[in-house]
């Protein structure tokens, strides 16, 4: 449950009132609470005493947490995926704030939450982007996927499987550019194996390298996309030098010209 307005209007105060350093807080009982950031680098990351949370109940009180990103993009990071995922029953809210005291709308994450429709994301990294993409595919699973409202009134009736949960990866932005592997030091412990492209069906997923041009350095697997079937994958693209808002937004798109890049093609094969 996402917290109400006079929560976030209060967050968003603290965010203002502690800028440039991260402000935090915990919602307990429909109420923000400010809470002191013990971090040692304050200006990009956050940290809250264990007794901040004793002293107000506990972790089982908790509603949310939130915290600021100083002229940064309200989007979690490696460190913010890892600890939200020690709190799986609690989301996590943050909010951009600048020099000025403007601030951003806020980004919610975390299980907890609704699986919001497939098509028509906006790009969030780590949020909504194309691994969560893939990920909530499964999460939803066949009835899920079957849901006019989840695939825009076009839905996949022939999803082989039922929801399944696959692992988080908290990850940082452009971990690929900073010599991250995750999808291929990922696939196995996923439950994924590789197999034959002419041999993909619905269901299956696929892999691609996509690196800027002039890219010089080591090149891995950074983009995912699902097969939906009838030559058509969905995936979430991420093209900031690009203007056009539509190439960032979650979609189905034909396979022809993507599988002219070798993508590497999986299944989901559990042991």
């Amino acid at each position: 449950m996402i917290p109400s307005a006079n929560v976030c209007n209060a967050a968003k105060q603290h965010a203002v009132d502690c800028y440039p350093q991260e402000s935090c807080g915990l919602v307990i009982r429909g109420e923000y609470i400010p809470c002191h950031n013990l971090a040692d680098n304050p200006e990009k990351d956050f940290s809250i005493s264990p007794s901040e949370f004793e002293q107000r109940g506990g972790f089982s009180v908790v509603e949310a947490v939130i915290h600021s990103h100083p002229n940064a993009m309200p989007a979690p990071s490696l460190s913010d995926m890892t600890a939200q995922e020690r709190m799986p029953n609690v989301p996590w809210g943050i909010v951009g704030v600048d020099q000025h005291g403007r601030t951003s709308d806020f980004v919610w994450f975390g299980d907890c939450l609704p699986v919001v429709p497939l098509i028509g994301r906006v790009y969030v990294h780590g949020v909504h982007d194309c691994y969560t993409l893939v990920r909530d595919c499964f999460r939803v699973g066949k009835a899920g996927l079957a849901d006019p409202a989840m695939m825009n009134c076009q839905p996949v009736n022939d999803w082989p499987y039922d929801p399944i949960t696959l692992p988080l990866g908290p990850r940082d932005k452009d971990w690929w550019l900073k010599g991250g592997n995750m999808y291929e030091e990922g696939l196995k412990s996923a439950g994924f194996t590789r197999i034959d492209p002419t041999d993909i069906r619905v269901g299956d997923g696929l892999l691609f390298s996509l690196y800027p041009p002039g890219w010089h350095g080591e090149r891995h697997l950074n983009h995912a996309a699902v097969y939906i079937g009838k030559g058509l994958m969905l995936h979430h693209p991420w093209a900031p030098q690009d203007r056009n808002a539509f190439r960032c937004l979650s979609r189905r798109e034909p396979c022809n010209s993507w599988m002219q890049t070798h993508p590497v093609v999986v299944r989901y094969t559990p042991c």
